[in-house]
Order: structure tokens, then sequence, then C-alpha cells
């Protein structure tokens, strides 16, 4: 019987500490994603190039390198501040003020967006990321990813702790 609990206990034991792994990534996405905004959750696109709403995508903007058309590109939504389009460029043209913009479609239309709206090729897209990136800046999100883990592990911890006192108290 006690072989029985000791493999249960190590099983569990092991569960935890992966579900204890996960929150300790989860935590520091967090704070990554909150710094430093590597990965642009995506609200609105054209639906070509593979990236959806609710994707996540990181971007690469090399300063020597250039937009062409064709490219698939991360604009911040004009007037909405943090929010993250990708659009296929399809042309160039300056605007009535003299400002460089991105001629795109956006799936209701052709429209221009300032080219200093860019901020980069799309790169890396992972499907459905930006969903669980919103999810965990939630309460509920950060409470189910981020302290629930820790909170099984003091629970675990401490049955374990009251089963060997019990064992050795029964071996006294």
């Amino acid at each position: 019987m006690e072989a029985k609990e000791t493999g249960f206990s190590k099983a569990l034991f092991a569960a935890v500490l992966v579900l204890v792994s996960f929150s300790l990534f989860a935590n520091l996405l967090i704070i990554v994603q909150t710094l430093l905004e590597p990965v642009k959750v995506i609200k609105r696109t054209d639906g070509r190039g593979g990236v959806r709403e609710g994707d996540a995508v990181i971007a690469r903007s090399d300063e020597g390198e250039r937009i062409s058309p064709g490219d698939l590109v991360i604009f911040c939504e004009p007037g909405v501040e943090g929010t993250y389009a990708v659009y296929r460029v399809e042309g160039f043209l300056k605007d009535e003020r003299g400002v460089d913009c991105a001629l795109v479609n956006d799936g209701a239309g052709t429209r221009t967006i300032p080219l200093r709206d860019a901020v980069g090729k799309a790169w890396l897209v992972f499907p459905g990321g930006g969903l669980f990136l919103d999810f965990l800046r939630t309460p509920r999100g950060f409470l189910l990813c981020v302290v629930s883990p820790w909170i099984l592990l003091v629970i675990f911890l401490a049955i374990n702790s009251l089963r060997v006192r019990r064992l050795q108290g029964s071996r006294a």
C-alpha cells in the first residue's frame, strides 16, 4: 500500500512541478510582454498571408530593410493606441500632406496607412497566441495560470508533510 502511495505521490509532485514551471513561463511572458512588447497581438487583418485576428505576430523591423509591395506588414492602427493590424502592402503613394503611405486593402476596400505607423514585416506567427496573451493579462487568466499552480504546490507540500509526520508517528 505504501509503495502505491509513494508512486502516486511522486506522479502528483511531477504534475505540480509541471504546473509551477508553466506558471513561471506565464509570469515571465507577462513581464516581457508588458515591458518590451515583442509580440504584437493582431486585432485587424485583411485575412491574407495566413494571419487572423487574435494571432500573435513577431515583427522583423530591420532599419535598413525596406518595405516592398507584397510584404505582410504590421501597422499600429491609427488613432487606437496599442492596436495592431496586419495587411499586405499593395503599393505606395504620398497623401495630400505629402506623407509617405502604404496602399493596403483592409477587406472593406483600399486605403492608405502612413509608413511611420509601420512596425515591421510579419516574421513569425503564433496562431491564436494573441488570445492567450490577452487572457493572461486578465485577472482571471493571471489567477488561473500564475497563482493557482503555486497554491497547488503549497497544498501538496502541506499534505505531504502531514502524511510524513503521520508515518513517523506510527513508526515510533
